[in-house]
């Protein structure tokens, strides 16, 4: 019978061992879960910065793209934050194992020991039996007091064998549910992100873009400004003009003779002497 007891107590004591053995891996490997990877997270932030700043070297409409897209990978490294944060809280029950495995190994000790201390008072019992009455009746209380220590222990180490194997199976489901659950609103949140980001990737006009830069650099360019101030510097008070290459006014048309006409391609007008507004069109020059 004894031996039986200490089999079955071994057999406890492996099973609490096993147990907290597994689960101070399983934390050890969860941990990297739950732990924000600061070296990643700077990389991604000097990108999105570096993003940022080249946005404004573009055209307005590509600035305000690039700008929108580096803000959706902004948002998605926050919704990492957050799983990492949850994954935190969701799994803090597996760090308390270690002090809850240990708790029942040392109910397990007493356990046997109380079980040792029953062993020993029923030995001395028998070995007092043929001492005499006295000495085998106060053998028998103390053996009667050992095996009521001993259902107090076993009674105890099964409500907690009970209490610990309900409570490890809760926690695991919990956190298993809560993980998948935090995992799907990441990988939801993140495709809605992402899907933006691509709406706005693919919604960039190359053709519009590139005209854009162009006329840009050309209002930029030195030579276009040397030529626009050198047209505002020779054109007459009056007259106006809306191109750079006009048909040139000779000194008749000057003069305001009579039959001097300007041409242009199926135009043709008297310039009037005086002091007759002209104005040269891409047609030519007409009177007003």
């Amino acid at each position: 019978m004894a031996a039986n007891e200490q089999l079955v107590s071994g057999q406890l004591r492996a099973r609490v061992g096993a147990v907290a053995k597994a689960n101070a891996k399983l934390w050890d490997k969860a941990k990297v879960f739950t732990t924000v990877n600061k070296g990643q997270e700077k990389v991604v932030t000097e990108i999105l910065t570096e993003l940022n700043l080249y946005a404004t070297t573009e055209t307005e409409g590509l600035k305000q793209s690039f700008l929108q897209i580096s803000r959706g990978f902004g948002d998605l490294l926050e919704e990492e934050k957050k799983l990492k944060s949850t994954l935190r809280t969701e799994l803090a029950p597996m760090a308390t194992y270690s002090a809850i495995c240990s708790n029942m190994q040392e109910i397990l000790k007493r356990r046997d020991s109380d079980l040792k201390t029953r062993i020993s008072k029923e030995r001395n019992y028998q070995e007092a039996i043929p001492k005499g009455f006295k000495k085998a009746q106060e053998a028998k209380e103390e053996w009667d007091r050992s095996v009521a220590a001993l259902v107090g222990s076993d009674r105890e180490m099964g409500e907690k064998m009970i209490a610990f194997e309900r409570k490890k199976l809760v926690d695991y489901k919990n956190s298993l549910r809560s993980v998948s659950h935090a995992y799907m609103t990441f990988f939801g949140r993140g495709l809605e992100i992402m899907t933006e980001v691509y709406r706005r990737a693919s919604a960039i006009d190359i053709d519009a873009n590139l005209q854009e830069t162009l006329q840009k650099l050309q209002s930029a360019s030195p030579a276009a400004s040397a030529a626009a101030s050198t047209a505002a510097a020779t054109t007459p008070v009056g007259v106006t003009t809306s191109l750079t290459t006009v048909q040139p006014i000779t000194p008749a048309m000057a003069a305001g003779s009579p039959g001097a006409t300007a041409s242009s391609p199926g135009t043709t007008a008297p310039l009037p002497s005086g002091n007759a507004t002209a104005t040269l069109t891409a047609a030519g020059v007409a009177t007003q």
